[in-house]
């Protein structure tokens, strides 16, 4: 079993090595009869597609984050997860909002932050926001 396990870091490791050495980082462009096409390796792909990603907790009349600060054009996801009542997350300038959750419940939403400002997030049950249930999320250039 050992044998095979360390066959398969070596592969790994060579091919690694074979990418980094053969100018695999980046793009590549592909031809073939009557064809022209850019490939983008996955190395850049993870680099052009930044994600940031919290991890929220609400509870009574509170979320334990009180603000949040991204790039513009960076997507953003909100893991939100509730410990006391019934809760939910949102922000109306990018049409973000997650399930209305229970206890021990989860729930995320993924969207992209194209506009710089400072935006409040927060749950929309009952008198919940009234009651200050809210947060910021500042979006920077």
């Amino acid at each position: 079993m050992n044998k095979f396990l360390l066959i398969g870091v070596a592969v790994v490791v060579l091919l690694a090595l074979g990418l980094w050495l053969g100018g695999g980082m980046g793009k590549q462009e592909v031809t073939g009869e009557n064809m022209t096409q850019e490939v983008v390796t996955p190395t850049e792909a993870i680099v052009l597609a930044e994600e940031r990603v919290f991890d929220l907790v609400g509870s009574d009349f509170e979320y334990d984050v009180k603000e949040i600060r991204v790039k513009k054009g960076e997507t953003v996801t909100i893991n939100f997860t509730v410990i006391e009542g019934m809760h939910d997350w949102r922000v109306d300038e990018f049409e973000a909002m997650t399930e209305v959750i229970e206890v021990d419940g989860a729930s995320s939403v993924t969207f992209v932050a194209d506009m710089v400002g400072t935006f409040e997030y927060y749950c929309s049950i009952g008198q919940h926001r009234a009651n200050g249930m809210v947060g910021n999320l500042i979006v920077e250039e």
